[in-house]
């Protein structure tokens, strides 16, 4: 009866054993999974943040590009006004030197009028050089009222 009884301890104890490995195999398996998941979930998200990145290269260099569109367009159009304010002055100092005295009074005042807007346009023109982090929009919207002005003066 001893050796019978030893007997079964023995064999409870291996089948226990091998239960607990059998336990521990499927653990370790499920572990692998969670760790196989948690790898892919990893690369998804690297994949991610790889592509937000080259989203936001590529929006900074689009509006890198707008902004220098912008500004080779306002360059532009600021020389333009000085050109043919210059051209206007040319004109009315030529007319100036035939004029009677009070037609010369009233031109005299106008190129007055447009040597100031000259100088301005002169410095917006400067400025559109420089590097703006802000403010850009208001520099535009004040170039356009510069230049409305302009040829508002022009036309009188």
């Amino acid at each position: 009866m001893k050796k019978t009884f030893m007997f079964l301890m023995a064999a409870a104890a291996l089948s226990f054993a091998a239960c607990k490995d059998n336990n521990k195999s499927e653990l370790e398996k499920k572990a692998d999974k969670a760790g196989e998941a948690t790898a892919d979930l990893a690369k998804e998200a690297g994949k991610s943040v790889e592509n937000a990145a080259d989203n936001t290269k590529d929006a900074m260099a689009n509006a890198a590009d707008d902004l220098r569109v912008a500004r080779d367009e306002a360059r532009k159009d600021i020389q333009k006004g000085i050109d043919d304010i210059n051209d206007k002055i040319e004109t009315m100092d030529k007319k100036m030197e035939k004029a009677a005295r009070d037609q010369k009074a009233n031109w005299e005042k106008q190129k007055k009028k447009l040597i100031e807007s000259r100088k301005k346009l002169s410095t917006q023109l400067d400025e559109v050089g420089k590097d703006m982090k802000s403010g850009w929009k208001e520099f535009q919207a004040d170039v356009k009222k510069t230049l409305s002005d302009v040829k508002e003066n022009l036309e009188q």
